[in-house]
């Protein structure tokens, strides 16, 4: 018996059936769903004198593997929890400038009003997208002034040159 008071070995009576793995009293071992069996001969020179059984149960290792393995699943499941939130405190701040900057987008390219401009924000590297965006929608609003202003002037000269060519045929 061991210190907990369970049975350490025991020797087999004459009544209990011998195992066949026994018979020939080679050694073998056999692993089965919930045991494991090692056979070794006892050998003194040439001759064999028995041989020893040793039988061992696999529940407890079973058990331990499931208690290991709920508590490496609790832990899995506590730690994605944790990421999950950690994830949607940190991903407000960045998502929402990108989700205002791609809504600004969507409706310059709708309406085609190129004074609409980015609100900045305290992430350093979104508030220099939205200035860089800004500066975009700056340049391509003065190019369109230039321009109407170009055209005018082409439609002024175009209309003064007609009223010289007109007054010129009569």
């Amino acid at each position: 018996y061991d210190k907990a008071g369970r049975r350490f070995a025991a020797q087999a009576d004459d009544s209990e059936k011998i195992p066949d793995m026994l018979e020939t009293l080679g050694g073998s071992v056999s692993i089965r769903p919930g045991h494991v069996r090692i056979v070794r001969p006892i050998s003194h020179g040439v001759e064999t004198l028995g041989a020893i059984l040793l039988e061992v149960s696999l529940i407890s290792v079973y058990q331990e593997l499931l208690r290991q393995g709920l508590v490496v699943l609790g832990a899995a499941m506590a730690a994605l929890y944790l990421a999950q939130r950690l994830l949607s405190r940190l991903s407000a701040p960045i998502l929402q400038p990108i989700g205002g900057l791609t809504r600004l987008m969507d409706k310059v390219a709708e309406t085609s009003d190129f004074g609409l401009r980015a609100e900045s924000c305290d992430v350093e590297e979104l508030a220099h997208l939205a200035d860089g965006f800004n500066g975009m929608l700056e340049q391509i609003n003065e190019r369109d002034e230039k321009l109407a202003a170009h055209r005018q002037h082409l439609e002024d000269e175009v209309s003064a040159r007609t009223a010289e060519y007109l007054e010129a045929r009569d």
